[in-house]
């Protein structure tokens, strides 16, 4: 690969690599401790495959995709990509970001429906597939925080679902007390967690129902929240870590230099 062959990796925290819990503290929100980014992930790694390329890593933690797609848009022109890497997350924080910005005057949080829920998170994912389909150029998605919901994008030619679950490439994502793993894990979205990125108050103003409805979905999940992420992988017990950010890696160079021969060789 030459320094004309140009990448774009957008996406969330998930795309920015691996983070390490290293400070305990009592109060925290989550869990016990505070993350730092102790690892570039994907866009170290590809340096390995393709040593002359440029690779442009637009990811912002606690983003969501509307947001990711706008920055593909006003970067794309001036790094002119052969490819985009587009780390997904959860559509719920689009519904939390525009719902924060009312953007959506219909909705509040105390009275938001499970229904209105799925919904707008279902549509905000079409939205959002559409979108990266119209830059006219190959985009790798990547189901990090969440999974990728496949049936949102059979129609978009320029989209290929690379890997639908970062977190099912290894055998034991998770594990429990005694050692022992479930076969897969599988996407979840938490209200409080996910919406808590936009406003730290906004848990006691969501409709209880909702609250309860995806707080049993996770719970259902994580197997009554008996199960951890394997640290092996997760050391943060969130995030990817680099040995999960090298597998992928390996798949997303396998693609481009089988997909693009012209470009990566």
């Amino acid at each position: 690969m030459n320094d004309d062959q140009r990448l774009i990796i957008a996406g969330d925290s998930w795309s920015q690599g691996e983070f390490y819990r290293f400070i305990r503290k009592e109060n925290t929100k989550f869990g016990d401790g505070v993350t730092q980014r102790s690892h570039p992930g994907m866009w170290y790694y590809l340096f390995e495959h393709f040593p002359e390329s440029y690779i442009a890593n637009l990811g912002i933690s606690g983003g969501h995709n509307d947001e990711q797609v706008r920055l593909i848009k006003r970067e794309i022109d001036e790094i002119n990509p052969d490819a985009v890497i587009f780390f997904y997350t959860c559509p719920s924080r689009t519904l939390a970001s525009r719902m924060f910005q009312r953007r959506i005057p219909e909705l509040n949080f105390n009275t938001l429906t499970i229904d209105q829920y799925e919904f707008y998170c279902k549509k905000f994912a079409r939205e959002i597939f559409v979108d990266l389909n119209s830059l006219n150029v190959p985009v790798l998605l990547i189901g990090g925080h969440v999974d990728l919901p496949t049936e949102q994008f059979t129609d978009c030619a320029n989209l290929v679902p690379l890997i639908p679950s970062m977190k099912n490439l290894v055998d034991k994502p998770l594990e429990n007390l005694n050692g022992t793993f479930p076969k897969s894990y599988l996407d979840y979205d938490n209200l409080e967690r996910t919406f808590w990125v936009y406003e730290k108050s906004f848990a006691e103003e969501v409709n209880p129902d909702l609250q309860a409805y995806l707080s049993l979905r996770y719970k259902e999940t994580m197997c009554q929240q008996r199960w951890t992420k394997n640290p092996k992988y997760f050391p943060d017990n969130g995030h990817g870590g680099r040995l999960l950010h090298k597998l992928a890696t390996d798949i997303v160079a396998q693609h481009l230099k089988t997909q693009l021969p012209k470009k990566y060789f």
